[in-house]
């Protein structure tokens, strides 16, 4: 683990099947996406922190018309872990995700054609 926590380490971990957060070494507040800036206290120094991999669906929305280059439909939302939240593409076998389902982290996803990385939770 690095002692920089930016959206290169980030992405890096989710490649890796990794999901972590940043946590200010201030205030200890825990993010999980990469910001410059602790906004609860201002500090500049975040530091990286393994996030726990279940969650539950915080909101969800269903993608129809997928932007170019995806392929549609598909659900991103926000997943709420027990140390942060953050946005994620959220997948299911048959069921349609909803607002307080369960949910495990599945490692990176990489479908955008310039290649950025985003996290993949399924419903459990």
């Amino acid at each position: 683990m690095t002692d920089a926590f930016n959206y290169d380490a980030w992405a890096t971990a989710l490649e890796r099947g990794e999901l972590l957060g940043g946590r200010c070494r201030s205030c200890e507040t825990t993010f999980g996406t990469p910001v410059m800036v602790c906004p609860d206290c201002s500090h500049r120094g975040l530091e990286p922190t393994p996030l726990s991999e279940t969650g539950i669906i915080h909101t969800v929305t269903r993608i129809e018309v997928a932007p170019t280059g995806f392929e549609g439909p598909f659900f991103v939302g926000i997943v709420e872990l027990e140390d942060a939240r953050l946005t994620a593409r959220i997948e299911a076998d048959s069921d349609e995700p909803e607002i307080g389902d369960n949910v495990r982290f599945a490692g990176g996803l990489s479908e955008a054609p310039d290649g950025s990385v985003a996290p993949l939770f399924r419903l459990e």
